[in-house]
């Protein structure tokens, strides 16, 4: 399965300065992590995030925003972003930092 390569070049630029970022292939697209916890992902043309109740509950309500299906159900703390809904790197930024949040919370793995 490909994935958004152009995606994939400015996320990875955008978090390359993000302490513990590292990411790898995975479902077909690429994982984005900080500390071993996954804050975000590409697969095919969609980018998708891991939020908190809290950025759920202000993101979703923004639109180009919506519930993440992969294979099946939707998947409860997830949101995919509509990439035609992002103007600018510096809106990326903004939108993958509620997923580095997240991450950071975590227990490092």
């Amino acid at each position: 399965m490909a994935y958004n390569q152009l995606l994939h070049e400015s996320i990875a630029r955008i978090l390359a300065d993000v302490p513990g970022f590292t990411f790898r292939k995975m479902f077909g697209g690429v994982g984005y992590m900080i500390h071993g916890n996954m804050a975000c992902g590409v697969t095919n043309d969609e980018l998708f995030l891991r939020l908190s109740p809290e950025s759920i509950r202000v993101l979703e309500t923004v639109k180009g925003f919506h519930e993440t299906m992969f294979m099946g159900p939707v998947m409860k703390g997830w949101l995919n972003v509509d990439l035609e809904n992002i103007s600018s790197d510096d809106e990326l930024r903004e939108y993958l930092m509620h997923g580095v949040r997240f991450a950071e919370s975590l227990t490092p793995k």
